[in-house]
């Protein structure tokens, strides 16, 4: 039998085509900050279907850096979910500061109100940011303030019209969590910025 040999060479046809697939290391980077995330927030769900929707945003904020220098600070955000075959889906948000003046700093470790507050091993501006049930997330509260995913048929059988509803999420949940991130990252910038020659 003759195996029939095939060669492409791609440095002639596209230089900046990328060969390697870098899919289990982009994987292995975001997962536990998908778990510092959860850990932080007090939220459980299962990384078993972890999905992108396609929904990509960059939220640009201007502000003074010195009284005649605008800046922009930018952030990008990507909408995923996430559960296991037995549970609803749980909406989080990727997301990177692209710049980062005067937004994340070691001095908000000690009281940290968000997850890029708390000290962390390493310099990535990659986070992961949950939206909370009031922004459109499907959540069950359980004891202690913690809350985890919906778990699909067992949840549902006792559950009410209302409460079925809630562990679908629709496009009006999606919607819900793109306005409460915008607004977050507006407040963040807001409360934290330092103009440099006041």
């Amino acid at each position: 039998m003759k195996y029939l040999k095939t060669y492409e060479n791609i440095s002639t046809k596209n230089k900046n085509k990328e060969i390697f697939n870098y899919n289990s290391q982009i994987y292995d980077h975001w997962r536990p900050i998908i778990s510092d995330a959860m850990k932080f927030q007090n939220i459980s769900f299962d990384l078993e279907n972890n999905d992108s929707t396609k929904e990509k945003k960059t939220i640009t904020v201007t502000k003074l850096l010195r009284k005649d220098q605008p800046v922009k600070t930018v952030i990008n955000a990507e909408l995923w979910e996430a559960g296991g075959d037995w549970q609803n889906p749980v909406m989080y948000f990727k997301i990177e500061f692209a710049n980062q003046y005067n937004i994340i700093k070691d001095k908000y470790k000690d009281d940290p109100k968000f997850v890029w507050d708390v000290e962390r091993k390493n310099s990535s501006r990659h986070f992961v940011i949950i939206p909370p049930v009031e922004a459109g997330n499907a959540l069950k509260k359980l004891d202690n303030d913690r809350w985890c995913a919906f778990d699909g048929e067992d949840d549902s059988k006792d559950a009410s019209k209302e409460q079925k509803e809630l562990m679908n999420i629709s496009k009006d949940d999606k919607s819900k969590a793109w306005k409460w991130l915008e607004k977050t990252m507006e407040d963040l910038i807001e409360s934290r910025w330092e103009m440099l020659d006041k």
